[in-house]
This record gives C-alpha cells, structure tokens and sequence, in this order.
C-alpha cells in the first residue's frame, strides 16, 4: 500500500450527524478525529516492516471528485494498492481505494456502547487497521 486515506472532522452541525443518538454521535466525533491519527499509526506500524506507505486526507470528496485528473492522479497515483478509514460509512471512498481496495469503516447502524468499547468492537483501533491493511498488502 502506498496510500491511506482518511477523513477528516466535518462540520458536526450537518443533519446526518446531529440525527444520530447521543451515544452514537460521541462515537462519530471521537472517531473521526482520529481516523487520521489511526492512519498515520498504521503507516508508521506498517514502515517498520517495510512496507512503504503515504497517508493522503481527503477534506472534502465531492471537490476531489471535481478536481482535473491530473490533480487527482498525482495525489492518488493510478496502480497502487489504497485503503479509506472512515468513521462512518465506507461507499463514498469505493471510487477511489477501487474494486481491489480496502475500505475500512461501519457500514451499518445500532450499536450502543461507550466509545472505546464501539471503536475495539468495529475494529477501528490502530492494531486493528494495521493488521487489517498487513493482511491486505499481504
């Protein structure tokens, strides 16, 4: 893998976000604020090994998605293996991690628990995504 993706904090006042129960909302906003710091530890993890990795953080899909190819081909090169760490749900990022990408996320809805216990539960830790992506680079 040569790029991770991740997402950074959107404005929290977006309805999709303060629709959420609190419990889920709390999670939401822990998580993403560390999606980043979790690929910025997977790649550290992962360098040790020798693997070589660049963490890419996407503001705002739908501008990225209007950028000229040129832009986007530089900032993810055609032909490398790409992972996304999203908080949340993970279709928005199968356009560019691809068919043969990693998309690292919840793509689903109802659990209830303190925050730390949903991120372990969904495997959103660092150990987690690193042995994700290990095992994905193979």
């Amino acid at each position: 893998m040569r790029s991770a993706l991740a997402r950074p904090t959107p404005n929290l006042s977006d309805t999709t976000v303060t629709e959420l129960n609190p419990v889920h909302q709390q999670l939401r906003e822990q998580l993403m604020r560390s999606e980043v710091e979790l690929a910025v530890s997977a790649r550290e993890r992962l360098e040790k090994s020798g693997k070589k990795v660049r963490v890419v953080r996407a503001p705002c899909l739908e501008l990225f998605d209007k950028a000229d190819r040129a832009y986007q081909d530089k900032v993810l090169p055609p032909g490398v293996k790409r992972v996304s760490i999203e908080a949340g749900i993970t279709g928005p990022w199968r356009r560019w991690v691809g068919e043969g990408g990693l998309s690292i996320g919840i793509d689903h809805y109802g659990a209830s628990a303190p925050d730390k216990v949903l991120a372990q539960k969904f495997g959103l830790t660092a150990d987690s995504v690193t042995d994700r992506i290990q095992k994905y680079l193979g």
